[in-house]
């Protein structure tokens, strides 16, 4: 159980928790919570899984101007 704010995109482990390292660099992360993915129409997030999933943070810099406003 995590009972305390975990930074975004790190990961944490054991018990308690603590941080093991961060999956993204700090740009990375900045971009990826700017795009905010989740947010997006659900036919572009199915479209996209695998980019969202596995994809490195500039893919998906790319689609997002695609999306409509």
């Amino acid at each position: 159980m995590v009972t305390k704010e975990v930074p975004d995109y790190a990961i944490v482990g054991g018990n308690p928790a603590t941080h093991i390292r961060d999956r993204f660099t700090q740009d990375e992360v900045r971009s990826l919570v700017d795009l905010a993915w989740w947010d997006w129409p659900i036919e572009v997030i199915t479209e996209n899984i695998r980019t969202i999933a596995a994809g490195p943070v500039r893919d998906l810099e790319q689609i997002a101007p695609t999306l409509p406003r």
